[in-house]
């Protein structure tokens, strides 16, 4: 059976193909059809425009067509191939093939049949047949019979209705055709004919913000033109303007909605809507800046600006007042926030450009956009510093710095380096601003690179603190030798320069004397201009002059004696200065005013003031010189001194040690020669064989060391260093005992000079006495008038010689004080007034200037006088035994006395003795300590002489002095110390005895009256110049006597 079944299948496939192609063919009738139904419509309704009740039937007509010829063309068809309505039976479909295929249906027929009944009787034959008869149409596909083709015409019949269509719609009147459709499906709407011309509106809808101006434009296409359009908005009509063929209408502050339509030659465009939206805005923006706590500033509200500077690190905050805003973002560089409940707060790290987003649903609005926001860094601190040497020796550096920044200071640091290594201090100070410091070298290492710089902080405690440097100091610290070196140096060329501003200041005096003669003499003016040059070049010299003193003030700092006298003689020069640069000005201002007798007096006076102002610093030069000397040499000692001690302590390891000892000790002995030509002493023990000998001692020992060093006997090389560094000592006792022999000589001679202008001015006191009484006792016609003026003239010669005594003097002797020359400058002037008002024959006023002079006479002595006994005081000091002279009117101790002399031999005798006890170092006393005890009794013995000269005779009974001496250098030689330790406590006493009784003799001569023509004047300058050759004296030590240390005031 199974090909039974193969043929109802092949019937049943033909069955669907044929209802698929009935349902095809229909649809293509239908649409056909209904293409053709509308193009007729549709043409119909676009050339006649029908009326609603035509439209209407037409439309309703067409739905009915379209359901009829649908149902039956279509869904019915349909229906049959889904089996869900009737269909034809196999007999029919076997009719249908036997009408393709000729005969074939009666076998398909004779089969079924025998299939139907087969459903009765189960028979095998029947069942056969059928199989035979269904194999035999198995070979036939009956669905084949079926063409696609058959659907070809109705396919034609459709694409002519749908060609046209696609046609029309593709032309622009076509369009129009096919547009006339919609009034047929709109049939019970009312359309009237459409115009000659289209409205051709800018926009169909329009969106305005509320409030602003709306411009509308609109074109009219067709074949016919109006001349005139107007708009209908609601309830308000507005007549349009034409430019350039364009219809145009501009609705100012358009505040609501409105329906839009044109109108033309009675025709109306379709209604445009126009609707208002308001846009997002800021009402208000508020920027509050609070900078970081740090800098202490309070908070700041800004104004919006494009560009808003702020210290960078601050806290930023935007308050909005948002108006028609949805959604606002704050913009920056790729970088969106959200602006939530219209604020915003960050903090600015960085400069940034932003713009401000606002959004709401009918408009995205841009504000600030490109405003800036500008991170103002802190700035880093600024310091500065300025180094500078306080002294000479370039030891010390003052240091001043100065720093700022613009919120505070809060760390300084001060950065040394010495050589490669690197040390940094904190400083503590209440103000970092400003901070001064000194700084010694002397701590530092001296031959080695030295450096520093200070560096500052500020308080920046959000992004670390910021350094600032400062500039650099850096030298190469001296060494110990190389800063004397450069002392030296330094001394020497500033006391050249005071020379030659001395030399100047004496050529500008000399020309300020000269001018004032010329103009003394009663010429004319023409030297006004030179007088004008004189004071410029003044000015200039003061100005100088006053850096020299500061350079003096400086060294004064240093390690001089005297210190105290200096910084008094500096301080006279100072009040000098300003007197005379007082005196300038007002000549100045009396050139201008051509007033020619107080300007001649104010010359004088400058030309006097500038003369003590020589005087002074020709005082002050000599006293720095013999300082500067005394401190060398005693440098020197403390030298020779530290040379012995190393050469007695120090064990060198190897001949380089030795060969620096030989150096050192050259060394000294060269500086000690550059040194001779300002004092003979120095030059005489320099070149005496003792001293000699001792430095080629040290040389030999040190030889010697060396040798035993490279022979490695330890003992013997140390031995002989010993007796260098012994050698090294005695030269140190040399100078030392040279430096108490100066200074005892100098203050000696001092106080001679000193007695002597003392014993001038007593002299010249009881003169003027005399004169102030002759011209008191003169009468008219009195013949003893041309005496007095004769003595007077004597008188002024004689105050001459003392005023030119005590300025030598004054320049040796630091003790005369200065103030004692306006006493002696009072005494000269009065009595040169004396002899003024004699000459005038004013009595009475020459009387009363006398009597003055006499005065100031008195007052000088008494400074004097104090001079002589701070001298005294200073002699006493020095003597074993300390023994007070009388006071310049009695007795007068001669230079060199007894006391004196005997008082140092004592010293050396003591010395002596110790050195020959046992267990004392050496062998017995030296020969150079015997050779010093021998000169000075060779000194004491002229001593004798000069006593019995001036009459001295001995005192008891005994040998006589001279044989005593002879008989103590024989045991001195003998080295008998005991013997010539007691004769000379005996000839100690006689000595004593015979000079006291001299002073006596002398104080009762001086007693007795004496006029005053009896008195001479002595000129102490002569007496001074005849001393220096007997002593053959040209050092500068002569000139003030010696403040050396305790250490050599006690040896």
């Amino acid at each position: 059976m199974k090909n039974f079944e193969g043929l109802k299948q092949n019937l049943e496939s033909y069955l669907r193909k044929w209802y698929l192609l009935r349902m095809l063919r229909g649809l293509a009738l239908f649409l056909g059809f209904f293409f053709c139904y509308f193009l007729l419509v549709t043409f119909t309704e676009y050339f006649f425009y029908l009326t609603e009740g035509q439209r209407k039937t037409i439309f309703f007509t067409g739905v009915l067509l379209v359901i009829i010829g649908s149902s039956y063309y279509f869904i019915y068809p349909l229906l049959q191939i889904l089996k869900l309505a009737r269909r034809s039976t196999y007999s029919e479909v076997a009719g249908m093939i036997g009408q393709k295929i000729s005969g074939v249906d009666d076998k398909i027929l004779n089969t079924l049949q025998l299939g139907e009944n087969l459903g009765d009787k189960q028979s095998d034959l029947i069942k056969a047949a059928i199989e035979q008869k269904s194999e035999e149409l198995s070979f036939y596909n009956f669905r084949e019979t079926l063409s696609w083709k058959s659907l070809s015409r109705v396919a034609v019949f459709l694409s002519l209705p749908l060609s046209l269509i696609v046609i029309l719609a593709l032309s622009t009147q076509g369009r129009l055709v096919l547009g006339s459709s919609e009034r047929l499906l709109r049939y019970n709407v009312d359309f009237t004919p459409p115009a000659p011309f289209q409205f051709v509106p800018e926009k169909n809808e329009y969106w305005v913000e509320y409030g602003e101006d709306l411009d509308l434009r609109v074109d009219i296409s067709g074949p016919k033109q109006p001349s005139e359009l107007r708009a209908f908005l609601n309830d308000s009509e507005y007549r349009l303007g034409k430019m350039d063929d364009t219809w145009q209408l501009t609705l100012e502050n358009v505040t609501e909605d409105y329906n839009l339509q044109y109108e033309a030659m009675g025709y109306r465009s379709r209604t445009i809507s126009i609707r208002t939206y308001k846009s997002p805005r800021i009402g208000l923006l508020e920027l509050t800046v609070t900078p970081p706590s740090y800098t202490g500033l309070q908070e700041k509200i800004l104004p919006y600006s494009q560009n808003i500077k702020a210290l960078r690190g601050s806290n930023i905050s935007l308050r909005f007042q948002l108006e028609n805003t949805d959604n606002a973002v704050f913009l920056s560089e790729g970088d969106s926030i959200s602006i939530e409940e219209s604020s915003l707060t960050f903090k600015l790290d960085k400069s940034l450009l932003y713009s401000i987003s606002l959004e709401n649903g009918f408009n995205k609005a841009l504000f600030f956009v490109n405003s800036k926001l500008e991170a103002i860094p802190d700035k880093a601190p600024e310091i500065h510093a300025v180094y500078r040497f306080t002294d000479l020796d370039s030891n010390r550096v003052a240091v001043t710095i100065r720093a700022k920044d613009d919120f505070g200071l809060s760390n300084l640091r001060r950065v040394e380096k010495l050589g490669e290594e690197e040390t940094e201090f904190s400083i503590e100070a209440n103000d970092l601003g400003f901070y001064e410091e000194i700084i010694s070298l002397d701590e530092f290492e001296g031959g080695k690179s030295f450096s520093m710089y200070y560096r500052i902080s500020d308080n920046n405690t959000m992004y670390g603190p910021s350094w600032a440097r400062s500039e650099s100091f850096s030298l190469k610290l001296l060494t110990s030798q190389e800063k004397k070196a450069k002392q030296a140096k330094s001394e020497a060329s500033m006391m050249e320069s005071f020379e030659e501003l001395k030399k100047s200041r004496e050529e500008l005096n000399q020309s300020l004397k000269d001018l004032e003669m010329k103009k003394s003499n009663k010429q004319d003016w023409r030297e006004e201009e030179k007088l004008k040059d004189l004071l410029k070049e003044l000015e200039a010299k003061q100005k100088e002059s006053k850096e020299k003193r500061k350079d003096l003030e400086k060294l004064v700092e240093k390690d001089l004696a005297k210190k105290e006298e200096l910084k008094e003689q500096l301080k006279i020069l100072s009040e000098t200065e300003r007197k005379i640069e007082e005196l300038r000005k007002e000549i100045e201002s009396l050139l201008s005013k051509n007033e020619k007798e107080e300007l001649q007096q104010k010359l004088k006076e400058l030309q006097q003031e500038n003369k003590e102002q020589l005087r002074r610093e020709q005082r002050l030069e000599d006293l720095l010189k013999d300082l500067l000397f005394q401190r060398d040499i005693l440098r020197t000692i403390e030298d020779y001194k530290e040379l012995s001690e190393e050469l007695k302590n120090d064990n060198p390891k190897s001949d380089k040690d030795i060969e620096d000892y030989k150096e050192k000790a050259a060394a000294l002995e060269e500086k000690l020669k550059g040194h001779t030509e300002d004092s003979k002493e120095l030059a005489d023990l320099v070149e005496s064989e003792e001293f000699k000998k001792e430095s080629e001692e040290i040389k030999n020992n040190l030889d010697d060391a060396a040798n035993s060093e490279d022979k490695k006997d330890a003992s013997k090389s140390k031995e002989s260093k010993d007796k260098a560094g012994d050698n090294a000592s005695e030269m140190s006792e040399s100078l030392s005992a040279m430096m108490d022999g100066m200074q005892a000589k100098a203050l000696t001679m001092n106080m001679q000079a000193l007695r002597r202008i003392l014993e001038n001015l007593e002299r010249f006191s009881q003169d003027v006495e005399a004169y102030k009484e002759g011209v008191s006792s003169l009468e008219k016609n009195d013949p003893a008038f041309r005496s007095l003026l004769k003595k007077g003239s004597v008188l002024a010669s004689n105050s001459k010689v003392i005023n030119d005594s005590l300025v030598a003097l004054s320049e040796k002797a630091p003790e005369i004080k200065d103030k004692v020359f306006k006493h002696l400058n009072e005494m000269q002037y009065q009595l040169g007034s004396a002899q003024g008002h004699l000459q005038e024959v004013e009595l009475m006023k020459s009387s009363s200037a006398g009597q003055f002079s006499m005065m100031a006479a008195n007052d000088l002595a008494l400074l004097l006088d104090d001079a002589m006994q701070n001298m005294m005081s200073m002699m006493a000091s020095k003597k074993k035994g300390e023994q007070n002279c009388e006071k310049p009117g009695g007795g007068k101790p001669k230079p060199g006395s007894m006391s004196e002399k005997l008082g140092k031999m004592g010293k050396m005798i003591e010395k002596l003795e110790k050195g020959s006890q046992p267990g004392s170092k050496g062998e017995g006393p030296a020969g150079k300590s015997i050779g010093q005890v021998l000169s000075e009794q060779e000194s004491l013995r002229e001593a004798l002489q000069e006593m019995d000269k001036e009459g001295g005779k001995e005192n008891g009974n005994g040998k006589p002095l001279d044989q005593e001496l002879d008989e103590m250098e024989d045991l001195l030689l003998e080295k008998n110390l005991s013997e010539y330790l007691e004769r000379f406590k005996r000839v100690e006493t006689r000595l004593l005895e015979s000079e006291k009784a001299n002073m006596e003799r002398k104080q009762k001569e001086e007693r007795m009256s004496k006029s005053a023509d009896e008195l001479g004047m002595r000129d102490v300058e002569k007496d001074d110049l005849t001393d220096k050759k007997n002593i053959q004296q040209k050092d500068i030590l002569r000139l003030s006597p010696l403040l050396i240390n305790p250490f050599y005031q006690d040896r």
